[in-house]
């Protein structure tokens, strides 16, 4: 039964709704068979996220009701509601995909990257490059934030994510003391600096900096080399 649980993926949706596990809509017990409907509504779920981002993006919160999403989605208002209670709902659940989605970048940086100032400097251009790619699902993120501020809680805990990822795989930032737990000394200003490098991608994404951009970069690779370096 293990082999069918793996292969439960259907194919067809975009890689993004993939950034949260689908298990809640399987059967509880691990060695229960998956059926076809467990699959159809797996399916139908993930057409509903993409549906949601899109229309989302396109039209705001505050213009689209349900009938515009299952519209897009292809499915009825009662296919909607058995999914998701409301679009408050199905935005919370598009909301924190689109943080990992957009947070997935992190996972690309090193300490090859951060060793070396040109590198560094690459990696946070293409990090800037791929909001602006994204920019119309990036404002997703910001906007929900406005519309429920609890949303920003959402924020602080995806972040804690990526830095516990990070302690992981680049030790050398010295992210975790000797008990292995976060050091606020050495967590804090990288924190400090990714959240930094977010707020320029963004404003970046809408050419807002104008000339200040090279001087904002420059100030960014600064913060991570001397993180890099321990405040050298």
């Amino acid at each position: 039964m293990a082999n069918e649980r793996a292969c439960r993926v259907p194919e067809g949706p975009p890689e993004w709704v993939d950034i949260e596990d689908d298990d809640a809509a399987l059967p509880g017990d691990a060695d229960q068979k998956v059926t076809k409907w467990d699959l159809r509504k797996i399916n139908t779920r993930r057409m509903i996220l993409q549906a949601g981002r899109e229309v989302f993006a396109e039209r705001g919160y505050d213009a689209p009701k349900v009938e515009d999403v299952a519209r897009a989605a292809g499915i009825s208002r009662a296919a909607f509601y058995l999914h998701f209670k409301s679009l408050d709902e199905l935005l919370e659940a598009i909301f924190r995909r689109e943080m990992r989605w957009q947070l997935r970048r992190y996972q690309t940086l090193s300490w090859a990257v951060l060793q070396d100032r040109d590198r560094t400097r690459a990696w946070i251009e293409g990090f800037c490059r791929g909001f602006r790619e994204e920019r119309r699902y990036v404002l997703i993120m910001y906007r929900a934030c406005s519309v429920d501020p609890a949303n920003l809680q959402v924020v602080n805990q995806e972040h804690q994510r990526v830095i516990a990822g990070l302690a992981r795989r680049v030790p050398q930032l010295g992210l975790l003391d000797a008990a292995g737990t976060p050091d606020p000394s050495r967590v804090t200003p990288f924190f400090a600096a990714i959240r930094l490098l977010e707020d320029v991608a963004l404003f970046g994404a809408f050419d807002c900096w104008g000339a200040s951009t090279e001087a904002t970069l420059g100030l960014i690779i600064d913060q991570f080399h001397a993180i890099a370096h321990g405040g050298d």
